[in-house]
């Protein structure tokens, strides 16, 4: 834990927790009384900690932009799979 965030090197990943795991419960909390079936995308947080979180609140997988990120998720045990979410050169 650090005390003093000047102290931190950057480029780092800084979050409360407590409002992480706060935000996490409510948008799950939402999806399930509208019926909707939750696939959050990692990109933001690329975090194990967090994508477990976000599967024991009741997601029903993850969404991962690079196959490294996919492939960390698979190896912790967070997902059996994952979304793959991938650019294209095409316009649409």
């Amino acid at each position: 834990m650090v005390d003093n965030v000047t102290s931190v090197n950057t480029p780092t990943f800084i979050v409360n927790e407590a409002v992480a795991l706060r935000n996490i419960t409510a948008f799950q909390s939402h999806c399930n009384e509208v019926g909707l079936a939750l696939r959050p995308h990692i990109k933001t947080h690329k975090s194990i900690h967090f994508a477990k979180a976000q599967m024991a609140a009741g997601a029903i997988g993850i969404t991962c932009q690079k196959i490294s990120e996919a492939e960390a998720m698979i190896n912790s045990g967070t997902v059996s799979y994952t979304h793959l979410t991938l650019p294209t050169n095409r316009e649409v």
